[in-house]
């Protein structure tokens, strides 16, 4: 089972497979914003819908601490796109 965790200290989301790093999302602060820099999944977990849990487990997170989501790597484009107007407040 993959557990989704929130890492302050290194600016990222990551999840878990017992104690095996399936993937993170990082981003960077800047003022009220939190910028997605990269999403990355290892690849004995790709085809998981990790990579998207991760997107919206770090937008759960920023909307918690009141943080604009701004995504700069191509996933999280993608993401942002195809969540569109279900989620518009969380970017």
């Amino acid at each position: 089972m993959i557990r989704y965790q929130y890492e302050t200290e290194n600016k990222r989301g990551a999840a878990y497979e017992g104690d095996t790093e399936a993937g993170f999302c990082s981003y960077k602060e800047k003022e009220e914003m939190w910028i997605i820099i990269s999403t990355k999944v290892h690849d004995d977990f790709t085809g998981k819908g990790i990579a998207s849990g991760l997107v919206d487990r770090l937008l759960q997170i920023a909307k918690e601490k009141k943080r604009k989501i701004v995504p700069f790597c191509p996933f999280a484009r993608s993401e942002e796109r195809r969540v569109g107007k279900e989620c518009r407040s969380r970017w």
